[in-house]
């Protein structure tokens, strides 16, 4: 009876999500990107090492990032996808032991779901604040909470190479299935169709 009980929620819990998709076309392309966000993977160039686990981080480097899978998208990457708006502004990072600082403006999708930052360390903390120029003005800035919940590392010699995983961004994936958008990060269309225009929110379209 328990298990025939156990297989009711699944097959509920997997109607919901079809009948969610079904009724949201944007649905897969925003669980997409969260999963995205779950894993930093980036290529750039530079020399040194850091570890951070949440605020806390410590190294000495200093790294450019090139090609990257890094704010629920993919960076510098239109020879491979020029359907796709991969591009992004420089991703830039010095750490020197108690003193650094980083700045990542992602893509253009990327300035529409609040993951761009800048951070600046004290004494092996980092705050973390929107950056105070964007390219999309219309919209309204969100605190980066999602840094608080990063853990990665980055090391290299001329080449770099950063690797992290997001649990927060994790938890908001999950979520995302049950309609719980932690960090408010689902914006509701394809990066493919044309933009929001200024003034529009995801409620007009």
């Amino acid at each position: 009876m328990k298990v025939r009980s156990g297989h009711a929620i699944i097959i509920g819990l997997l109607m919901t999500l079809a009948v969610g998709c079904a009724h949201n076309s944007s649905y897969l392309t925003d669980r997409y990107r969260d999963g995205l966000d779950i894993v930093t993977i980036q290529l750039g160039y530079g020399g040194g090492g850091k570890i951070r686990g949440g605020p806390i981080q410590t190294g000495l480097l200093m790294d450019v990032g090139v090609y990257a899978i890094r704010g629920g998208g993919l960076i510098g990457m239109n020879e491979f996808w020029p359907q796709g708006p991969y591009d992004a502004p420089p991703k830039q990072e010095w750490v020197l032991g108690l003193w650094g600082f980083e700045l990542f403006e992602g893509s253009d999708i990327a300035e529409l779901r609040c993951k761009s930052y800048d951070a600046r360390q004290y004494l092996f903390f980092a705050i973390p604040s929107s950056p105070e120029i964007l390219r999309d003005e219309t919209r309204e800035k969100k605190y980066p909470w999602f840094y608080y919940t990063q853990v990665e590392a980055v090391v290299g010699l001329i080449i770099n190479l950063r690797v992290g995983v997001n649990v927060g961004e994790a938890a908001d994936f999950v979520g995302g299935f049950m309609g719980f958008d932690l960090y408010s990060d689902d914006i509701g269309f394809d990066s493919r169709k044309p933009s929001i225009e200024p003034g529009e929110t995801r409620s007009d379209r």
